[in-house]
């Protein structure tokens, strides 16, 4: 099934980014800058970032599968898209295949 795009649940190997997901998080934090709109506000929580990573390891697709507004998922995302890490494709059977992943971001005031 070329065109089939799989879940992380529906994989033997899930994708993983070279250097490990505290290398992705680490450079992501350092890429986002907290909006001031939502920083007045208080907005504070998760945006889910969703990535298609293809046979290849190649992210072919991305966006916000689930936001808080206020700019946050923009941003989140653009960052995301700023990082620029290799990946390692999921495998199903021995098979590398296309698996969509999706990532929290946390936007947390201290």
């Amino acid at each position: 099934q070329a065109d089939t795009v799989y879940t992380s649940s529906d994989v033997d190997k899930v994708p993983t980014p070279k250097g490990g997901m505290e290398e992705l998080y680490s450079k992501w934090i350092k890429e986002v800058k907290y909006p001031e709109e939502a920083r007045k506000k208080g907005v504070q929580g998760n945006v889910n970032v969703y990535i298609i990573i293809n046979e290849k390891g190649k992210i072919v697709e991305s966006g916000v599968e689930e936001g808080i507004g206020l700019e946050c998922d923009e941003v989140a995302l653009t960052a995301f898209k700023e990082i620029k890490l290799k990946w390692e494709p999921g495998t199903k059977d021995g098979i590398r295949v296309k698996v969509k992943l999706v990532i929290p971001f946390t936007f947390k005031l201290h």
